[in-house]
């Protein structure tokens, strides 16, 4: 029984020991381009209110930053970037942004897809129930409508923005 489960056992241990070493001479990518999943998403900031990244609210359900999100000042646009895991193929996670200036906490939640077998998607709303790509906020006392626009892709854009009755009019047409 013992010469059994040593001409067992000898194999399989090889073979992870083989398996082991091939894994080590595998290398990380240098650029975020290289990975096997990968995304890079751009926050453009279009209001004078400032957008802070919650550092404690975001979640993968696949992959990692490749650079973090970082707070976005009023009128201007912070990009980050998420990719793989060293061994996986997908990617799958969301971030949370809040919106600093109004009468209110609001939060923006930015949540991206990159399947292996699938689309690329890219999506930005508020938080909240009910809540969607725009919200009325109550800014300096007066009430303000927000829109948020998605361009999606590998190199995907979110915009935060001020409406304006026509936009409002535009997009409810549309529907």
């Amino acid at each position: 029984m013992a010469k059994i489960v040593k001409c067992v056992a000898f194999p399989l241990y090889t073979a992870a020991n083989v398996v082991g070493s091939a894994l080590k001479l595998i290398k990380e990518p240098y650029d975020l381009q290289s990975k096997i999943r990968w995304m890079q998403v751009t926050i453009a900031n279009e209001t004078d209110l400032r957008l802070v990244f919650d550092d404690t609210s975001y979640e993968f359900q696949r992959g990692r930053f490749w650079t973090s999100p970082k707070n976005i000042a009023a009128n201007s646009e912070s990009t980050f970037s998420v990719c793989n895991k060293k061994f996986g193929v997908n990617l799958d996670g969301r971030v949370v942004f809040r919106l600093e200036g109004a009468d209110q906490s609001t939060n923006i939640v930015v949540g991206y897809v990159n399947k292996f077998f699938g689309n690329i998607h890219l999506t930005g709303r508020f938080e909240g129930e009910g809540a969607g790509r725009d919200a009325i906020l109550n800014i300096n006392g007066k009430a303000t409508k927000v829109g948020i626009s998605c361009a999606p892709g590998s190199e995907g854009k979110i915009t935060i923005f001020y409406e304006t009755e026509q936009q409002s009019k535009e997009a409810n047409s549309q529907l």
